[in-house]
């Protein structure tokens, strides 16, 4: 995947605990990457086969900003078809966001 979730693997439990909990709460400060309004609800936890168990939420890494309105149709409608909708890559975004906190965080990885 991404080499913020490449280093997230390589730490120990608890700095694995601080990273993921510093990049939720940076995550909550942006804008929709949707719409790009500031109106930000809950980020969406992007649910991806391999990288989480059946009913658990992936890390913290995996996470999107979106509006509250596009999270009820993301769970409504499916990710896929959310996706072809708004013609957007969850996978791209991810990745974006991934680098971007990597740079801000000054975290070489």
């Amino acid at each position: 995947m991404t080499p913020l979730i490449e280093y997230y693997y390589k730490q120990d439990k608890e700095t694995q605990k601080v990273l993921a909990d510093t990049y939720h709460k940076w995550v909550e400060l942006l804008d929709c990457c949707i719409s790009g309004s500031s109106s930000v609800g809950r980020p969406h936890h992007v649910r991806l086969a391999g990288w989480c168990g059946m009913g658990q939420k992936p890390v913290n890494l995996f996470e999107i900003p979106i509006t509250n309105e596009f999270h009820v149709e993301i769970h409504t409608q499916g990710a896929k078809t959310f996706q072809l909708a708004h013609d957007v890559d969850f996978i791209d975004i991810i990745t974006e966001l991934n680098a971007q906190f990597c740079y801000e965080e000054g975290i070489d990885a």
